[in-house]
């Protein structure tokens, strides 16, 4: 069934790399959007979310045969939250890719800090090359 959106047959918000029980980030930002929701008067928008989150990972178990668990992500409602605030459409992507920016950079500076923890030894060598004191 790709006949919605971008014709790919994806939901996007649902799924996530690590978390297929459930995103904590997202269970903690669904109650601030429950609650912006009914202060803009959107709880039908709301609940329609609500049930694509609720329906979805058995489409997706079905459709795609994907059976690990999928659940809303924290990027789920973010769309939804950014036209609540009345956020310009042509921002929506910029707002994704900021907090991708952030998540990444720490990710990276995570990396050269610690290097003992970095998993592939390949790589080990060239990093411990890099003076830490730099990043600090």
């Amino acid at each position: 069934h790709k006949e919605a959106f971008d014709q790919k047959g994806l939901i996007y918000g649902m799924g996530h790399a690590i978390y297929s029980v459930s995103d904590p980030r997202a269970e903690v930002f669904k109650t601030y959007v429950e609650t912006l929701a009914r202060e803009k008067d959107r709880m039908k928008d709301y609940g329609l979310y609500s049930m694509v989150e609720r329906l979805a990972p058995e489409v997706i178990a079905e459709e795609r045969r994907i059976y690990k668990g999928v659940s809303a992500n924290v990027d789920f409602y973010s769309g939804f939250v950014y036209s609540m605030l009345d956020l310009p459409l042509e921002l929506f992507t910029p707002m994704f890719a900021v907090a991708r920016i952030v998540g990444l950079s720490m990710l990276t500076r995570s990396f050269v800090l610690h290097i003992r923890t970095f998993w592939n030894r390949r790589y080990t060598f060239h990093l411990m090359s890099v003076d830490r004191k730099k990043y600090k």
